[in-house]
């Protein structure tokens, strides 16, 4: 017998493409659901979380109970959620994917907006639990390049602006040691902030440069043209769940800084309104 697979998720997009045996719909709903019903409608799996309800609660407490006992029961609670919600994700997630869709731009939209579930998810995972460094060396600009070709690929699929990026890569020392989905995972939070900075912007282009330090860092700068950051702001960029965005959850910059800690690094930020933004990231090399 065949089913009908829905995903509904508290995103910022709406879309649905149905066919004979997948219907896939990203829509505005305040509790996150997933379900696997027969043709007959009847219920197999249903899996309902306040994931944002929860996430919402824990942002406008953080401060108060950061230094709590509560705050680690929260931890608790949404790491609970993050674990009950991944696993039927991912597998709906490949049932999405292996389907033939004939049109492209569809099916890379849908990618798109499944990739930016899982942002959510992993950003939430690191958050809370912090993830074990594997060290092994690693190409960082080869890391860096993976992650600036996803951001092009998002371009026509999220963003609602283009923009130029630039390289710059300067530096001799191009390994480091790390675990490399973590380091994809910095950049991308980084990156993905500056190119959302753009979409005001008139001269719209992103700069990534690395150069060696005299310290044994290799140090990479992002620079963009962006709408930049307050003083009062700029203080506040790397406290989880702040956010000045109507969009998003204020973990992306909170989680790249702790990655880049895990790796024996540093992450700096300078911003002046309307000019732009540039985040610098040291990383140790790999001797």
């Amino acid at each position: 017998m065949g089913t009908k697979k829905e995903v509904k998720l508290n995103l910022d997009f709406n879309f649905t493409f149905p066919s004979d045996e997948v219907s896939f719909s990203l829509s505005e709903n305040k509790d996150l659901v997933f379900a696997i019903k027969d043709k007959k409608n009847n219920l197999n799996l249903e899996l309902i979380v306040g994931l944002q309800e929860l996430l919402k609660i824990l942002k406008e407490n953080f401060e108060e109970v950061f230094l709590e006992e509560r705050y680690k029961g929260m931890q608790e609670m949404l790491g609970f959620v993050i674990h009950e919600i991944k696993n039927p994700f991912f597998a709906l997630k490949n049932v999405v994917l292996s389907y033939h869709y004939n049109d492209e731009s569809k099916a890379k939209t849908i990618k798109s907006l499944l990739n930016r579930i899982e942002t959510i998810i992993e950003n939430v995972t690191i958050f809370i639990k912090g993830k074990d460094i594997v060290g092994k060396p690693e190409n960082l600009e080869s890391v860096i390049e993976e992650v600036l070709s996803e951001i092009e690929e998002l371009k026509n699929h999220v963003f609602q602006h283009d923009f130029e990026i630039k390289r710059e890569y300067n530096s001799d020392k191009v390994f480091v040691r790390g675990d490399r989905f973590l380091l994809k995972r910095a950049f991308l939070n980084i990156l993905m902030n500056s190119a959302e900075s753009l979409e005001n912007s008139k001269d719209r282009k992103i700069l990534v440069r690395t150069q060696d330090t005299e310290d044994g860092f290799i140090r990479c700068d992002i620079e963009d043209s962006g709408c930049g950051i307050t003083p009062e702001n700029l203080n506040k960029i790397f406290i989880p769940f702040f956010t000045t965005k109507t969009k998003g959850m204020g973990l992306g910059m909170s989680t790249a800084k702790k990655i880049v800690e895990l790796h024996g690094g540093k992450i700096q930020i300078e911003s002046e309104l309307n000019k732009g933004t540039r985040v610098s990231v040291f990383i140790p090399y790999d001797k």
